[in-house]
């Protein structure tokens, strides 16, 4: 294995760590294997590059797609064929810093850079490419935190503002009243010491996704619980909610990803499968179901060797269906007609098939898988996106 992808696989061990709790399960008897499986369409992958993060522009047939240290590829969709690939803008053009997560409006895509993998390493980043010709992309703006943040790891627009995930640093506000050249409004940093005051930097928490709702901001951490900021006033963001899983007290809580919809979140909670919270009372957020399938909260789980890790998340609101990237157990589709009880419904992968997912776009009936290449928590030797009917 080549020195870069060994690292790649080290470093992500690292995050997946910090994205990681700690204790509990043993996966249900075959509830997932037992679904039905998921056809394949196509599956693509990059000369070089990691995919993270996928956006589909469905007007044009494209996808964009955050390629780590590959930068920003372009690939122009042809279902069910595999995708062309019709440009990409190099980390060179990125300030040579890692593309992790990525969001498009109109003819612009907006790029969070950093590499999450790299701790307090990295500085967080955000491009704006113009795309109007999407076979000739070129950097507009760019724009680069004035201190390490451990990177970026996710994007939100809300209304006409932007805002960026940057790890330990919370959250960076953006005015997109000018599409092309965001301007930098505010930050808003999260009180660090909850969970545990004065974490290392093991248990220090980073933002990992985000979502909003009218005016407020809800915030994924891995180690510090679920986060509810008011952002009616952008250059003064405020906590007004948090939760965790008071089961899980006393151990790491990785609150992965999240998909709204009100009364209820859903958020992806690593090995611990995914939980749907009412938030109806973002002061007071409490948790209505619990679904577990590696059996964490029973204490014999544990993020090493676990048989999934749910981390990017996507709800089909028509048919009430959850698309969960769930590491080694791949692809996992939740029935949530019923929140109280969320049920495996159809799933794509095996366990222990030497692939492993770390993303999920969903759109049209097709899932986009984005598969990274590990030696731990799982072992996967494909890098690449898998295209898969999820049709109703």
């Amino acid at each position: 294995m080549p020195a870069k992808t060994l690292l790649a696989a080290i470093l992500c061990i690292t995050v997946f760590t910090l994205l990681s709790p700690g204790a509990p399960g043993q996966e249900s008897r075959n509830e997932i294997a037992d679904s039905p499986a998921i056809p394949l369409i196509w599956q693509w992958s990059p000369v070089a590059g990691t995919p993270l993060q996928t956006v589909i522009d469905i007007p044009r047939s494209l996808m964009y797609v955050a390629l780590k240290e590959g930068g920003v590829a372009i690939l122009k969709l042809q279902n069910p064929l595999p995708p062309q690939p019709l440009s990409k803008v190099p980390k060179l053009f990125l300030a040579n810093l890692d593309a992790v997560a990525i969001a498009q409006k109109g003819n612009f895509l907006y790029v969070g850079l950093g590499d999450l993998f790299a701790h307090r390493y990295a500085k967080a980043g955000l491009v704006t490419i113009d795309v109007s010709d999407p076979t000739v992309p070129h950097v507009v703006s760019l724009w680069q935190s004035p201190q390490n943040t451990g990177g970026s790891s996710s994007l939100l627009i809300h209304e006409d503002n932007l805002y960026l995930g940057a790890m330990t640093q919370g959250v960076y506000v953006f005015s997109l009243t000018s599409p092309s050249h965001p301007q930098f409004v505010s930050s808003f940093q999260p009180d660090p010491n909850y969970p545990i005051r004065n974490p290392d930097r093991v248990h220090r928490p980073n933002v990992r996704s985000m979502a909003a709702y009218n005016q407020l901001l809800f915030v994924c951490y891995d180690s510090g619980g679920l986060r509810v900021l008011d952002i009616s006033d952008k250059k003064g963001p405020r906590e007004v909610g948090r939760y965790l899983n008071e089961n899980l007290l006393g151990q790491q809580q990785a609150y992965n990803g999240i998909v709204l919809s009100p009364p209820h979140a859903y958020l992806t909670c690593d090995y611990a499968g995914v939980e749907v919270v009412d938030i109806t009372k973002p002061e007071s957020i409490r948790r209505i179901a619990w679904w577990d399938p590696w059996r964490r909260a029973s204490g014999r789980n544990f993020w090493f060797g676990s048989k999934g890790h749910a981390n990017q998340v996507e709800m089909d609101r028509t048919s009430k269906r959850l698309f969960v990237s769930a590491g080694d157990s791949e692809l996992i589709v939740l029935d949530v007609k019923n929140p109280l009880e969320p049920r495996v419904c159809a799933h794509y992968g095996g366990i222990k098939d030497n692939a492993g997912a770390w993303g999920v776009t969903y759109n049209g009936g097709i899932a986009y898988l984005s598969c990274i290449k590990a030696l731990i928590p799982f072992r996967s030797i494909f890098s690449g996106i898998r295209a898969l009917n999820c049709s109703p």
